[in-house]
């Protein structure tokens, strides 16, 4: 986008991505933005965070932007609703631009951390009347306990 460096603010900080990416904000910028093609249009001045990254967007609308606007987004139905001096409006997103949009970056997340090994199973499954009066309701415990350590449990339970 061609904006004045002149109205960019400093800003310091990241924006962290779903994917745990960060991005340095380079400055902050308030621009006129307005929503409708046609009158009645609504026209608000926002705030937008600068950063230094690809993408399909020349802005995201984020929430500020939503609750300023009082707009309500449907990203299935690619809307925002927006209330006017005449009544509420929408704006329509393109069908044919959305699957595009995905293309932009897939992260796979890997967990590196050592798996701790489990014990194996010893069908050590018990179960175990809590009541006296009503022994049809019963809980399993299905874990490996030591021998001695059964009958405490069992006390412990009821």
């Amino acid at each position: 986008m061609d904006i004045n460096p002149r109205l960019i603010k400093p800003a310091y900080g990241n924006l962290v991505g779903f994917s745990g990416t960060r991005v340095p904000v380079i400055g902050v910028v308030t621009l006129p933005v307005v929503l409708g093609d046609q009158e009645p249009r609504v026209s608000k001045q926002v705030e937008f965070m600068i950063v230094d990254c690809k993408s399909h967007h020349n802005g995201i609308f984020g929430r500020p932007l939503l609750a300023k606007f009082m707009a309500l987004p449907s990203t299935c139905h690619q809307k925002l609703k927006f209330p006017t001096k005449e009544g509420n409006d929408e704006a329509r997103g393109t069908t044919w631009e959305a699957p595009k949009l995905g293309e932009v970056r897939q992260t796979n997340i890997v967990d590196t951390r050592a798996e701790e090994p489990r014990p194996e199973s010893m069908d050590s499954d018990f179960e175990v009347a809590l009541d006296p009066n009503e022994p049809t309701r019963k809980i399993r415990v299905s874990t490996h306990v030591p021998g001695d350590a059964i009958e405490p449990l069992i006390k412990l339970l009821k």
